[in-house]
């Protein structure tokens, strides 16, 4: 994060409750918008649309407002939650005065919905649509992303407002480079290093692929001090870090924000429009066989093995597992002597997933596995839009863990998504 003379150490744990701007806050943004109106003949582009500048509005003192220290984000799920970092989110500026999104005419005030600072991550909700901005079309896992990847780095570094024309401030940054490897902080937390230079500012960018999915959210830069004359410098070396989107999906599920889950960036999602016509056409004929009298057959014939495959029943685990007892998933039988077992409709976040057409189950509904003493489950609801239920009809508080003994069974939504706990100890 760009900080401004007013701008602090980080601000306690305390969430920031929506403050009206202060006064002069619309008279900076005026000054701001005359930054932006040299960019209008220049429209941004796909990417660039996905990065959005966070101000911290602050009075100094003599009823003015001024700006005090801004950093980037970007939107998820819609044009008004914004993920950011909470080193930026929460900055003691922000804290004693309004976050908001530099945009237009008027900033558009933030509300910090929930947060991590092991992981300096932070979802906020603006007070209403950020206009000219579109949110990452998905969200890219950890698991799915390799070094020498390509990505793109789009944020606000400091350095541009020394450098560039004032009508250039609230069009972000992008800069090009490659993932050279994963790491792990002290705090746990699964970053991704590349080779894009970056400085102050970036704090909270996006990291996209070429596909323009989120891989990583902008954390921090490298620096080295370099003595001149009687002062140390503070000089990037050129390399980032940002955190894995891993970090990122509990939050939405908790401040219940909408995303989508995609895989690598291909040839072929990458040239998607350019096969289209292609596409089409052999979906066309595709279609038009397996609707006809021979595909019919054939599919059904595909079918019935599929079913039963060699002509006999799946093996029940002999150990703790969970079993299906009602529908799609019924007569499943999972072992869960071998870890965690996330259920959903989403298999790119689940691992036991429902079929298409169960909207009423979430992508990631609860998460099953065996207490550590080996003679109980654990039962969380993973944030369900539509809950988590013991077969008594009690609904599992939203994110809560439940310890319950073997012979328990719990329903997703409603009755006809039946599981049960076998084994474990007596």
């Amino acid at each position: 994060m760009t900080r401004g003379p007013a701008a602090g150490r980080a601000a306690s744990r305390a969430a920031p409750v929506r403050r009206p701007l202060p006064r002069g806050a619309v008279a900076a943004a005026a000054v701001l918008a005359l930054w932006a109106a040299g960019a209008r003949a220049q429209d941004e582009d796909e990417f660039e649309r996905r990065a959005v500048r966070i101000g911290c509005f602050v009075d100094d003192g003599n009823g003015r407002s001024k700006l005090a220290g801004t950093g980037s984000g970007f939107l998820v799920g819609d044009r008004r939650h914004v993920v950011t970092n909470h080193h930026v989110a929460m900055a003691e500026a922000c804290q004693r005065g309004t976050a908001a999104v530099l945009v237009g005419k008027t900033p558009v005030r933030l509300k910090v919905l929930t947060w991590s600072e092991q992981h300096d991550l932070a979802v906020a909700v603006a007070e209403h649509d950020i206009p000219g901005k579109e949110p990452v079309p998905a969200i890219v896992r950890a698991a799915d992303i390799a070094s020498r990847d390509e990505v793109y780095v789009l944020g606000f570094p400091g350095i541009v407002d020394e450098m560039a024309a004032d009508d250039n401030m609230l069009r972000p940054t992008t800069t090009r480079g490659i993932v050279g490897r994963k790491i792990e902080t002290a705090s746990r937390t699964g970053m991704l290093q590349v080779d894009a230079r970056t400085i102050g500012g970036n704090s909270g960018g996006p990291w996209v692929d070429p596909c323009g999915r989120l891989v990583g959210i902008h954390s921090r830069a490298s620096y080295q001090f370099v003595e001149t004359g009687n002062q140390l410098q503070r000089l990037p070396v050129g390399y980032g870090y940002a955190v894995q989107t891993d970090h990122l999906i509990p939050l939405l599920d908790q401040a219940r924000v909408r995303y989508d889950v995609a895989g690598r960036c291909t040839f072929l999602v990458r040239n998607g429009r350019t096969l289209a016509w292609s596409a089409a056409a052999l979906l066309g004929g595709a279609l038009a066989f397996g609707y006809s009298p021979p595909g019919q057959r054939l599919w059904n014939a595909l079918a019935g093995r599929m079913a039963a495959p060699g002509g006999g029943a799946a093996a029940v685990p002999a150990g703790p597992h969970l079993a299906g007892l009602s529908g799609p998933l019924r007569g499943v039988s999972v072992d869960l002597a071998k870890g965690p077992i996330a259920i959903g409709r989403d298999p790119r976040v689940s691992h036991l997933a429902l079929p298409a057409g169960c909207d009423d189950v979430s992508k990631r509904h609860c998460l099953v596995r065996l207490a550590p003493d080996g003679r109980h489950f654990l039962l969380e609801d993973c944030w369900s839009t539509n809950g988590t239920f013991l077969a008594s009809g009690e609904r599992l508080a939203p994110g809560s863990t439940r310890e319950v003994p073997p012979g328990t069974r719990f329903y997703l939504s409603d009755a006809s998504q039946m599981f049960e706990l076998r084994g474990g100890g007596t």
